[in-house]
């Protein structure tokens, strides 16, 4: 009997941990400042280095633009568990409440 509310008990605060972390943490604004400020400025000396360089590179800069954009829209996907495309399956602990 024992056993078995401590493992509840750990099943509960796993869940509460789970669901602190989706819904209160986050990345900071500051990092997010950050992140765009390096993208804008890397955009900026990539093309800066293409003009200079003579010749156009349009299809690599697109690659390059479409790479940097995707990147961020997949850690902010990330940062939102609940949300977005990449989403947390609750269904193990659903199963688990049943079994119980």
């Amino acid at each position: 009997h024992l056993a078995y509310a401590t493992s509840l008990n750990d099943v509960i605060d796993l869940h509460t941990s789970r669901v602190v972390v989706a819904l209160k943490y986050h990345i900071h604004h500051t990092v997010w400042l950050v992140l765009m400020t390096v993208s804008v400025l890397s955009m900026f000396a990539m093309g800066f280095q293409f003009g200079y360089g003579g010749g156009r590179r349009v299809m690599l800069c697109f690659v390059l633009a479409l790479t940097f954009s995707l990147v961020l829209m997949m850690i902010e996907d990330l940062d939102r568990p609940l949300e977005g495309t990449i989403t947390v399956d609750n269904q193990p602990l659903a199963e688990l409440l049943k079994t119980m």
